[in-house]
């Protein structure tokens, strides 16, 4: 990734929750009866409130968690990667993640590889945390799928 330009490291900060906001307890729980799961998406229309919830729920979590926050512009397995990978190294500082070095090589790995080095990367932790995509309807390409799947298939403990 040495010929692309640097990730905005803001877009790895959770949205504050501002004063005010009706907390939606139902939907809160509901997410935290489903904390066990390797995977929970939050879907609806345009405006409905699912960064807001997600951020409530992070906020009154007492999860470790990381945020990621898309666009258009993220769009590439190896950009994605490498927020997915630094939203990680900011929760666990002193974790040393060999998926970084694969984003340093040369040359784009394949979509299994990448996957390999990034789910045993994760198996190191060993605390429970909750990693949130914001905005993943902005991703089109398949092989940021395809690697998202290869992380479920086998997901860590």
């Amino acid at each position: 990734m040495a010929d692309s330009m640097p990730i905005l490291l803001t877009k790895l900060h959770r949205p504050g929750i501002g004063p005010g906001l009706e907390r939606r307890a139902r939907l809160l729980e509901r997410l935290d009866r489903n904390i066990h799961r390797s995977l929970t998406l939050i879907s609806a229309p345009a405006g409905y409130g699912k960064t807001t919830l997600a951020s409530m729920w992070l906020q009154a979590s007492d999860c470790a968690s990381a945020w990621v926050s898309l666009d258009e512009r993220d769009d590439h397995l190896l950009t994605f990667t490498t927020y997915l990978v630094t939203a990680v190294q900011g929760v666990f500082p002193t974790l040393q993640l060999k998926t970084q070095d694969l984003l340093r090589a040369p040359g784009e790995p394949s979509v299994s590889t990448m996957a390999r080095y990034l789910a045993n990367d994760l198996h190191q932790i060993a605390e429970r945390f909750i990693l949130v995509v914001d905005d993943i309807h902005l991703v089109r390409q398949q092989v940021i799928f395809d690697l998202l799947g290869e992380l479920l298939r086998h997901p860590s403990p």
